[in-house]
């Protein structure tokens, strides 16, 4: 039997004459390819998981109205805000200045989500307004045309009879 030295010698890592070190690759090779299918499937669940969250966040504000709405912009803004906090952290950037600020617009994020609540709960809807105008005729029904006059005029002032508007107006 003959070696032919102008031929590449081929040896492969699974054959019966393999050495340990060609084994391990092997091993090493498998794994690292296990640990690349986990990531990517770990990936495909968060991105599945975030495409549903988005169409039932969107069905929500959809139906759930104006508090709804306000709700999840404020969401909103906190998430923005703690990722923004997450990267500086992961960027060894977080101090305390920054981390005020940050605070700080936590805050101002909080305090704006509590005026815009508090506005769309002052606001009346068509249909109590309606219900509040029939109980105010049904009120000046059984009235003298002057105390109609007085009331219809407290009513305009947005004042009560016991208010310095209303006494003027008495």
């Amino acid at each position: 039997m003959s070696i032919d030295i102008n031929r590449p010698l081929s040896v492969t890592p699974t054959g019966a004459t393999g050495s340990k070190a060609g084994s391990r690759s092997v091993k090493d090779n498998s794994a690292a390819e296990a640990l690349r299918s986990q990531e990517e499937a770990a990936r495909d669940y968060q991105s599945a998981l975030e495409s549903i969250n988005g169409v039932l966040d969107e069905q929500a504000r959809l139906t759930g109205g104006e508090l709804t709405e306000a709700a999840f912009k404020y969401k909103d803004a906190m998430v923005q805000i703690q990722q923004s906090e997450d990267e500086l952290t992961r960027l060894g950037k977080l101090d305390a200045e920054t981390s005020a600020a940050i605070a700080q617009a936590r805050d101002q994020a909080t305090e704006a989500y509590n005026k815009q609540v508090e506005a769309i709960n002052n606001q009346k809807n068509p249909a109590q307004e309606m219900l509040a105008d029939l109980e105010e005729e049904l009120k000046l029904l059984g009235m003298t045309n002057v105390e109609r006059e007085k009331a219809i005029a407290l009513r305009h002032a947005n004042a009560d009879a016991a208010s310095v508007e209303g006494i003027a107006i008495s």
